[in-house]
């Protein structure tokens, strides 16, 4: 075994063959593990050989890599684990362009989002609308709204199945929001457990000049159509007042559930 660099130094130094020796043997060891460090990073499994100078026989053997060496000792003998990737689906809930929307289990999806402001209404109106295709029984819908009233009052703000003509839930519980004041909140819809035809809606808003500060109401009502095939989720308004205003803004995910 060639003697390393040092080794003059150390003759110098230290008078003692045997202690010259001890430190070759330690320098070995510590240049093993290094290399046993660098090829297990590499995916390369340690080498027992029968004989290994400076070296005890009961310890791995790790190689280190020469000029003259095969370059296979280099590289992993084996294929290296791949990363698992989590199931994910593909569909176009809510897509102005008509592009896939990608959702992987447990990620909140951004379906659709839009702001706007509608004129005076003596009729209902869905003042935007939004696809929603693609669920699973576990999957929920979330929603966050904002909205404000100018000019005069928004009669019953809501959200609405376009589809089958139900009301999911009075946004506000006021149910108005009158001249110059808004409200702000979130909406789960979820299928029941028993019956995937039945939809429960969970509103929390927040009011301000408005009534109670507060408010949680929902409803669960019973629809012809699955949860799981394409519905129509509006933003609605039962009227808009004369002179009035109605400005909103909301955006809708989608939070997909696992497979069980």
């Amino acid at each position: 075994m060639s003697r390393p660099f040092y080794t003059p130094i150390l003759r110098d130094l230290v008078k003692d063959p045997a202690v010259i020796e001890e430190f070759d043997h330690l320098a070995a060891r510590l240049r093993a593990m290094i290399d046993a460090a660098i090829l297990e990073a590499r995916g390369i499994s340690p080498l027992s050989p029968t004989g290994n100078p400076g070296i005890e026989q009961d310890r791995p053997f790790y190689p280190t890599p020469t000029p003259d060496q095969p370059s296979s000792l280099l590289e992993p003998t084996s294929p290296r684990p791949s990363v698992p990737i989590l199931p994910s689906s593909s569909d176009s809930s809510g897509n102005d362009d008509g592009s896939a929307v990608t959702t992987v289990p447990g990620a909140l999806t951004l379906l659709h989002a839009r702001q706007g402001t509608n004129l005076a209404s003596a009729t209902p109106i869905n003042v935007d609308t939004v696809l929603i295709q693609g669920l699973g029984a576990l999957d929920v819908i979330f929603v966050t709204l904002s909205l404000e009233a100018t000019g005069g009052t928004v009669t019953t703000p809501n959200l609405y199945n376009a589809t089958e003509a139900l009301l999911l839930a009075n946004i506000t519980g006021v149910p108005n929001i009158t001249a110059g004041n808004w409200s702000h909140g979130t909406a789960t819809l979820r299928a029941t457990p028993v019956d995937g035809t039945r939809v429960s809606t969970v509103v929390n808003c927040l009011n301000i000049g408005n009534g109670p500060t507060g408010t949680m109401n929902g409803a669960t009502l019973d629809g012809a159509n699955d949860w799981t095939l394409p519905w129509t989720l509006a933003l609605r308004a039962e009227a808009i007042g004369a002179g009035a205003t109605f400005h909103w803004k909301w955006a809708v995910y989608k939070l997909a559930a696992a497979p069980q």
